[in-house]
């Protein structure tokens, strides 16, 4: 009885990874408590004074505290600590 013809295989060639969504690369310079704290951020050279609230960046300031600044962008909440 001769053998059935089989297709050969095709295996698919690995895609790419897709690499996971990072934060933007922002860093804290400063903190100035008070009843209405501002924090000093740096993004790419550009320094500003931030306060509780202000969207900048594709990032909005969420809390600030002596010790760090919480902030929300597309991916989710991300602290900066000082």
């Amino acid at each position: 009885m001769p053998k059935p013809k089989v297709a050969p295989i095709k295996v698919a060639k690995p895609k790419e990874p897709i690499s996971p969504k990072e934060h933007p690369p922002i860093t804290l310079d400063a903190i100035l408590p008070g009843n209405n704290p501002v924090a000093i951020l740096k993004f790419h050279g550009e320094s500003a004074v931030v306060s509780v609230g202000q969207k900048i960046w594709d990032v909005t300031v969420i809390v600030i505290k002596n010790d760090r600044v919480i902030l929300r962008d597309e991916i989710g909440k991300f602290e900066l600590k000082y």
